[in-house]
């Protein structure tokens, strides 16, 4: 059984690192958000830095899911 003891905070431990935002496709995505080292969700810069996230647990829309694939396939990781 799971057991919250062992696991991982939900705080990402890529919070806080340096990023540039990543190259968009035609529609703006991912609209000046730039792609976590540790857990490759999208996030938001504060002043060059990765804004504090928990970890990418999966996309929060059917639209986002499709953005990111296209993304992740147009540019990879």
């Amino acid at each position: 059984m799971w057991s919250d003891v062992n696991a991982d905070p939900p705080r990402c431990a890529g919070s806080g690192t340096q990023a540039a935002p990543a190259p968009p496709l035609a529609d703006g995505f991912p609209h000046g958000r730039a792609i976590c080292p540790a857990c490759f969700a999208f996030v938001t810069l504060e002043g060059g830095e990765l804004a504090e996230h928990d970890s990418w647990r999966g996309d929060i829309s059917r639209d986002e899911a499709d953005q990111r694939r296209e993304w992740m396939n147009t540019h990879g990781w």
